[in-house]
């Protein structure tokens, strides 16, 4: 009894063993797979050419290192626009995944994100057309009355836990107006230096939480925005900014919160017109410097001004409801 008990004892080990080599081998088969950089270049061959299709332009990947089986970095893409001029290029973009979720509950889930020099220049060449990423927006947009899966582009649910921009930098344009030197000039942004650290625990079709931990820029005009810190909430009724805090280098705003009503994400634009906002600023100061490139006469003046207000109106009338303003001594 006690042989035959001991040889059941040795088969089950030895079959417990093999499946423990055998997964152990296939893993490791796959690795080195992986990192072979012939198979890395077919892997980049690929994604060029689906992500072209996607977006119907000519996308470029300088190099792409996987390693397994959850990181993926991808170095020196370029997105040019429709018309082959540079639209987007970025030195290094990786990505973490959780293959737990993404095998077990079909959902993606990104540990991380890098987006390192990043460099954008969105053109619009008169105030009626579109800009020259337009063709980005309606690649994802839906397509016919076909139901979308989970992992359709028009259908998705994704968590990032972390995300990070390093040395980015963004161009806006619009072709038809002369440039405004000297002063802050919306038809002609030029931002750069951008950094920002930020989480996005949920990325629905019409449903988003940004949590923005910190942002800072600066922009041509010699604007500078040391930092903005908030935790946003869009969805299909609502765009809301709560515990806004906005630094500038010798300035402080808190905003509180910030809720912004409409009837739906695709009425938007029509509907902020005529929507009431609140916006209530407590323990702020503004130093007048800070936003001389929006009122040019402030330039060099050196004085700092408390302020707290709670305003309330839409596009086409303000009411300032109370208003305190003192000088610092």
């Amino acid at each position: 009894m006690k042989k035959a008990a001991r040889k059941i004892y040795n088969i089950l080990r030895l079959a417990i063993v093999t499946a423990l080599v055998s997964i152990v081998g296939v893993f490791a088969i796959a690795y080195i797979a992986l990192s072979i950089p012939a198979v890395q270049d077919k892997i980049k061959e690929v994604g060029e050419e689906e992500l072209s299709n996607l977006l119907h332009t000519d996308v470029k990947i300088g190099d792409v290192t996987i390693m397994p089986f959850n990181e993926v970095v991808l170095k020196d893409v370029e997105v040019p626009d429709q018309k082959g001029d540079s639209l987007f290029t970025i030195e290094k973009l990786g990505a973490g995944v959780s293959l737990y979720n993404l095998v077990v509950n079909q959902r993606i889930v990104f540990t991380y994100a890098e987006i390192v020099g990043l460099k954008g220049h969105i053109v619009k060449p008169d105030r009626e057309s579109p800009t020259n990423m337009q063709f980005i927006i309606d690649a994802f947009k839906p397509k016919g009355n076909k139901p979308p899966t989970k992992f359709d582009l028009q259908f998705f649910n994704v968590v990032i836990y972390n995300v990070v921009l390093r040395k980015c930098a963004l161009t806006y344009d619009l072709l038809s107006e002369a440039r405004k030197e000297g002063q802050f000039d919306p038809n002609h942004v030029a931002l750069d230096s951008i950094k920002a650290d930020l989480t996005l625990p949920r990325l629905k079709n019409d449903d988003f939480i940004i949590e923005l931990n910190r942002m800072s820029l600066v922009e041509q005009s010699g604007f500078k925005l040391k930092n903005i810190a908030a935790k946003v909430e869009i969805n299909n009724k609502m765009t809301a900014a709560r515990g806004l805090i906005v630094e500038l280098p010798n300035s402080l705003l808190s905003l509180g919160d910030i809720e912004l009503h409409y009837n739906s994400l695709k009425t938007m634009g029509n509907d902020i017109k005529n929507s009431p906002v609140e916006v209530t600023l407590s323990n702020s100061y503004i130093a007048l410097e800070d936003i001389s490139p929006f009122v040019h006469k402030l330039k060099g003046m050196t004085d700092v001004v408390d302020i707290s207000a709670i305003i309330k109106g839409d596009a086409n009338h303000v009411d300032v409801r109370t208003l305190a303003v003192n000088t610092h001594d």
